[in-house]
């Protein structure tokens, strides 16, 4: 049986180069490794030796000069652009039996877990599994069915030849609206079929550079890292670390050593280069993140910024840039809030409007079957996907 592995990128060349130092120097298996990369110096940048496919992406323009609306399109335009083109050159490969996407920062670090993972979807007679809050979060935040991670996902190759897996078109799914953790769940529910999906975690396992566990709704649990011990799965966004403190590419550089993840040109250098000792790193964000919580607190909600260092920062600078008044104004509203039941009631009205008929963080496979009486069902013809 082989594990195709389907990776998107747009410019971060170097950590691709890292990632592929993982699986063809380190990795004992033989994988087919696709790429999809939308920046035009890809076929210049990528060391086409290593890898089996290379596919040029669509060049789709995600900017921070963009108005909101165009950057949340670009987004998931870009990435599903990436995630159709690289899977789909390993649907051509007769000897690939399934697919896994991630990208190029999102890396596996234990090769004996990614297999047991693979090895566990199949016993279970499943031809889609992935990660996240699943089928029963519902939020008007882009994810009206469901929410799954857009890396760390499979696909047994026959089904996604099958049912056209890949065939659609991203317009299609409402890019204005629906995220790119929206349509994947709504691609499984429709193409696939819940029956044929595998949930094999709800993100309740991941931690943090420190070990504290991840944070999870309403703050952004992929940033600025997770590590899931289970799956020995890490996404780490080093560019939303604190700014030119070089402690995103140090905590890479740990981690590739922690799991003797050492061999290979790029690493080896990478390591010798960027390494730094946890205790140090550790000491070095805690800080900052006690200066930027201090100076945020007064005027927002600390709890949906997380620990993404990258939006904290920037949240101070639009801050800076407020009146007197605002600032005044804002002052006020955080302090009655926190003091006011009534004012605090309010406002929590308004969030849970976003998440109004979720169950999570319930799992929905308990929830119907504790909810829905199968014997009082009108089609007895139909299967029963939730039923243990």
């Amino acid at each position: 049986m082989t594990l195709g592995i389907a990776i998107s990128l747009h410019h971060a060349f170097e950590e691709l180069a890292l990632f592929i130092d993982i699986i063809r120097h380190n990795f004992k298996g033989s994988y087919k490794i696709s790429v999809c990369c939308n920046h035009p110096d890809g076929p210049k940048r990528i060391n086409m030796d290593d890898i089996d496919y290379y596919t040029q992406g669509d060049p789709i323009l995600y900017s921070d000069t963009q108005s909101h609306i165009n950057q949340y399109i670009g987004l998931n335009m870009r990435v599903m652009d990436s995630i159709k083109k690289g899977c789909k050159a390993l649907l051509k490969d007769k000897d690939c039996d399934w697919i896994m996407h991630t990208h190029m920062d999102g890396w596996m670090l234990s090769e004996e877990k990614l297999q047991k993972l693979l090895e566990t979807i199949i016993a279970k007679e499943k031809t889609f599994a992935a990660r996240g809050y699943g089928y029963g979060f519902y939020s008007k935040d882009g994810m009206p069915v469901g929410s799954l991670d857009d890396m760390f996902w499979f696909i047994k190759s026959s089904a996604a030849k099958e049912h056209n897996f890949f065939n659609f078109n991203t317009t299609d799914l409402i890019p204005t609206k629906i995220n790119i953790h929206g349509m994947l769940p709504i691609l499984v529910m429709i193409k696939l079929g819940l029956k044929n999906f595998h949930h094999y975690s709800d993100f309740s396992d991941m931690v943090y550079w420190d070990n504290h566990p991840c944070y999870l709704a309403p703050a952004n649990h992929a940033l600025p890292m997770n590590y899931q011990k289970s799956t020995g799965f890490l996404h780490l966004n080093r560019g939303r670390f604190p700014e030119n403190s070089g402690l995103g590419t140090a905590l890479q550089a740990w981690y590739l050593k922690e799991f003797n993840l050492c061999k290979g040109p790029t690493i080896s250098k990478f390591i010798e280069e960027h390494f730094q000792p946890i205790e140090q790193i550790n000491n070095k964000l805690a800080q900052e993140e006690y200066f930027l919580k201090t100076r945020l607190k007064p005027y927002t909600d600390l709890v949906p910024l997380g620990r993404d260092f990258r939006r904290m920062q920037k949240k101070i600078k639009s801050i800076e840039q407020w009146s007197v008044f605002k600032k005044f104004e804002t002052r006020c509203k955080v302090f009655l809030k926190k003091h006011s039941p009534v004012f605090r009631s309010m406002l929590n009205k308004i969030h849970n409007q976003i998440y109004e008929d979720t169950i999570w963080p319930r799992c929905i496979y308990d929830y119907y079957n504790k909810e829905i009486k199968i014997e009082e069902a009108q089609d007895e013809t139909d299967f029963w996907w939730f039923h243990k």
